[in-house]
């Protein structure tokens, strides 16, 4: 089974929901717009950093490519806020800024750093793009099993923050745990994460590789997401969280120590019960 069936977002398919009038916003190393794979894409790409919006890592062409197999007809807005690996606190933070004029109405930030109380610039960001009626899912990290190893902007109260787990709904080793350091449940569920096939930049010499981390894990949430959206616009930032949440299946975790639920949150992600959840709440 693959990472996207395991989901059972084809069931959303299957009810003609494909993103249709759904804004993504995507922040991160940029994107091999030339891909064979995005030809014909809804894919919109700007950088905020010197040079052009090419993904020298590899990292966001993939991520890109998850959404566009979810998704393949939401509209796609990436911003590059990074040369390499690491960025600038203000560059993304722009990016989110100009994510939020664009009037998007879900934010994938495939991204992990210090771990932090909550309130660090990041996290404040994320909560004030969710109070704008954006939803935003993070990547939990991958600094696992330890506990309390979520770092911004997963940290972020109002944020989707996703771990990953195997094909067999395991857990992997390091995707990061929680509880937050102030005692806040995260991650708030996991998604297939490991071994996930996806696209690379044509300078790598192929077209595909292979990526484990919960980078990989989060497009999925956020894929579903533009389907929900698309099945209801109306719906509220909390009432898509909720949707998710509320119907996620049982995740198993191998090789924790600590309380169960601060590394599966919810559990995985079920797309298809998430369509039932939401049109049953609104």
């Amino acid at each position: 089974m693959d990472s996207i069936s395991q989901t059972h977002i084809p069931e959303l398919w299957d009810r003609r929901l494909r993103g249709d009038g759904v804004k993504i916003g995507v922040i991160g190393t940029g994107i091999d717009l030339l891909h064979p794979d995005f030809e014909g894409r809804p894919i919109n790409a700007a950088s905020l950093v010197p040079g052009d919006v090419q993904d020298y890592v590899p990292h966001e062409t993939g991520i890109v490519w998850v959404l566009t197999r979810i998704a393949p007809n939401a509209e796609i807005f990436l911003v590059k806020d990074r040369i390499g690996e690491i960025g600038s606190l203000s560059t993304l933070i722009t990016a989110c800024q100009q994510l939020l004029a664009m009037n998007v109405d879900i934010v994938n930030l495939s991204m992990a750093g210090d771990v932090s109380y909550g309130i660090d610039p990041l996290s404040r960001e994320v909560n004030y793009l969710t109070a704008h009626n954006v939803v935003v899912v993070c990547a939990a990290g991958n600094f696992g099993p330890r506990p309390r190893t979520i770092g911004t902007p997963g940290i972020a109260e109002t944020a989707i923050t996703v771990g990953k787990v195997d094909e067999h709904d395991r857990v992997a080793r390091n995707s990061s745990r929680g509880p937050t350091r102030d005692g806040r449940m995260k991650p708030d569920c996991v998604a297939p994460g490991h071994s996930i096939i996806a696209a690379v930049p044509r300078s790598y010499g192929s077209r595909y590789g292979v990526y484990s981390c919960t980078s990989f894990a989060t497009p999925h949430v956020t894929g579903a997401l533009a389907l929900l959206k698309q099945a209801y616009p109306p719906a509220s930032t909390e009432e898509l969280k909720r949707a998710i949440l509320e119907s996620c299946d049982p995740a198993s975790v191998p090789f924790d120590v600590h309380k169960h639920e601060y590394s599966t949150g919810a559990g995985r992600l079920n797309a298809s019960r998430a369509y039932e959840v939401l049109m049953k709440n609104v």
